[in-house]
């Protein structure tokens, strides 16, 4: 997926440079350009954007204001040819302050904390626990840890959820608790049965391993455990 760019500067050659300097980044796009921060604005509206580079000085409102007032924008790396303004963007928490005329060499290193930046964030969401499963059994709420599930059951209208130490029923349908359970981690193998998929040990042609528990695998399910359990 690339990196949708939007450029907000007044002045066309300066979007013309950072534009040039971008085509050299493979991965990277310009989804907008704009020249004041009423555009940007109606651009960060319409479109997926993933870092923003932002001029400060512009008509009605500067680049500066725009950081201070507007929340949840995305990364954003300063363009400007006043130097005063560094110790409060940093303070704003850009990811970096380039003085115009801009240098590929400098903007390059811009790119580069950028990229660490967002590799960083990725890895942080990659190894963030599951939140545990809120589930209600009669008239008590159960948590329980995604980790600790060996298998779920279908039974009806009710779920049972085998986990490493108890068995709980719920009233739940199969599609409304892979809704709930960590996205990719779980997989349905039987109209009856849903597995934790890093728990699978081997598939058979009519069943799978789960270790001691031996489980069914329904026709219609058998590509896609076979596919997934190939890709582990």
């Amino acid at each position: 997926m690339s990196i949708q760019c939007l450029i907000i500067d007044d002045e066309p050659l300066a979007i013309a440079l950072i534009e040039r300097h971008l085509l050299q980044f493979s991965g990277y796009t310009v989804a907008g350009k704009c020249k004041n921060v009423k555009e940007a604005v109606k651009a960060l509206l319409e479109n997926r954007i993933d870092l923003m580079f932002l001029d400060i000085h512009m008509p009605e409102i500067d680049g500066i204001r725009f950081l201070e007032e507007k929340k949840n924008l995305p990364p954003v790396i300063l363009t400007t040819a006043y130097r005063e303004h560094a110790l409060h963007a940093f303070e704003l928490g850009v990811i970096d302050y380039l003085l115009k005329p801009i240098s590929f060499l400098r903007f390059t290193k811009a790119i580069e904390r950028f990229q660490l930046m967002n590799s960083t964030v990725k890895t942080a969401e990659t190894v963030a626990e599951p939140k545990p499963l809120l589930l209600k059994t009669g008239i008590e709420l159960q948590k329980i840890e995604p980790a600790s599930i060996l298998y779920l059951q279908s039974q009806k209208d009710y779920l049972n959820i085998i986990t490493e130490d108890k068995k709980i029923m719920v009233r739940s349908s199969m599609s409304k608790i892979l809704q709930q359970l960590p996205e990719g981690e779980f997989i349905q193998i039987h109209k009856s049965y849903i597995v934790p998929v890093k728990r699978i040990l081997s598939i058979g042609t009519h069943s799978v391993s789960l270790g001691s528990i031996r489980l069914p695998v329904g026709q219609s399910y058998r590509y896609m455990l076979k596919t997934k359990f190939e890709n582990l």
